[in-house]
């Protein structure tokens, strides 16, 4: 049971990783662009 809830943590932490990262990319094409 314990395990399984790391991993669903490891799992959501990786999702915000990802959010953040196309943020950040996203951030630094307007950056450009303009």
């Amino acid at each position: 049971m314990e395990r399984l809830y790391i991993l669903f943590y490891q799992m959501s932490n990786l999702e915000n990783y990802r959010w953040q990262t196309a943020l950040l990319t996203h951030i630094i094409g307007l950056s450009i662009n303009l």
